[in-house]
């Protein structure tokens, strides 16, 4: 897995994750999928993930069948102690919490 955080607001990563098939003693291929996902942080309680995911099968003969899938995620992250938890749930949703972002500076 290779990321890049472009700033503290936004960050991309590519992915490949191989399957191995354990059967028998043989070692087959199964799959291999490769997946891109965007990310934005609004603030450091909570993120919101875009990925694209290709996944051809290796294991029929012939042409193979292949996904494709495009998905989002949405995660919060709660503090360890409960007393923190309101502020978590409280803060602002697209404040960034170091500095403002100058929106020229995102291309």
């Amino acid at each position: 897995r290779a990321s890049y955080k472009f700033n503290n607001f936004f960050s991309n990563s590519i992915a490949v994750e191989p399957t191995i098939f354990l059967n028998n003693q043989k070692h087959n291929w199964e799959k291999i999928r490769f997946t891109y996902q965007f990310t934005i942080q609004p603030n450091k309680y909570q993120s919101f993930t875009l990925f694209y995911m290709i996944q051809p099968e290796l294991t029929i003969v012939g042409s193979p069948g292949i996904n494709y899938v495009l998905g989002t995620t949405y995660q919060i992250k709660l503090p360890r102690k409960i007393k923190k938890w309101d502020n978590a749930l409280r803060e602002p949703f697209f404040e960034n919490n170091e500095k403002e972002i100058d929106p020229t500076s995102l291309f």
